[in-house]
């Protein structure tokens, strides 16, 4: 059994090496404003509803510097700032040049992440990403303008993230309580930001979060908070 066993896993991961996949980004036509901090794109095992700890990063030769840069302050006399080895982007980069990965994953997980990347693409990419978490951040932000006891924690509606959506609860109404019903109920991870320390919802728009379904939040929020 152990011999079939690792026989699969070797196929498998020969299997995936044969097969070269190239992603092409035109920079020339961004989905959405670049600012001058921005150096790359990063997907994470969040925004895809991955294994935890799965990334995939496209970095301009900018970022690359930059990360070099921001390390190597960092064994500087009086430093402040550490970088373990482990979040070492510059130690990524040059194992990436190998074709190599930082450590060693399981190729289950190098398979989800090959479909994930799939869906995407065949979903319309980046454009239709970035369409669909701000369909899904609007939901949000619009339910709590409306609201009588929520109220968006970012004021400026420029400033406000397509991502994460940050919302205050009224003193009336404890956060605290609201989650706690929510998760007997099978919906968790909505707290707020913890070192905020304030009363509030945190609910991540990733591409992986169908805009129904965060609609579908805002009705149970809605439900539980009614019937306090």
């Amino acid at each position: 059994m152990r011999k079939l066993t690792a026989l699969f896993a070797l196929s498998l991961a020969l299997s995936m090496q044969a097969q070269q996949h190239v992603m092409t980004v035109d920079v020339s036509k961004p989905t959405a404003k670049i600012q001058p901090e921005m150096y790359g794109i990063f997907f994470e095992d969040i925004n895809f509803g991955a294994d935890g700890g799965l990334w995939v990063a496209i970095l301009s030769p900018e970022a690359i510097d930059r990360a070099a840069g921001v390390e190597s302050s960092a064994h500087l006399e009086g430093a402040h700032r550490w970088v373990p080895p482990f979040l070492s982007l510059t130690t990524a980069l040059n194992n990436s040049r190998k074709d190599q990965t930082l450590n060693t994953p399981a190729v289950a997980t190098l398979i989800m992440m090959e479909n994930q990347i799939r869906w995407l693409n065949n979903n319309g990419g980046l454009a239709w990403a970035t369409t669909r978490c701000a369909k899904s951040a609007s939901i949000l932000y619009s339910w709590a303008e409306r609201s009588e006891y929520a109220a968006p924690f970012v004021v400026d509606a420029d400033a406000r993230s397509n991502a994460v959506v940050t919302i205050d609860l009224d003193e009336r109404v404890q956060a605290s309580q609201v989650l706690s019903i929510l998760r007997e109920n099978g919906i968790v991870d909505a707290a707020g930001y913890r070192k905020l320390g304030r009363n509030q919802l945190r609910v991540g728009v990733f591409p992986s979060v169908e805009p129904a379904d965060v609609m579908a939040f805002t009705k149970c929020v809605d439900y539980v908070v009614e019937h306090l």
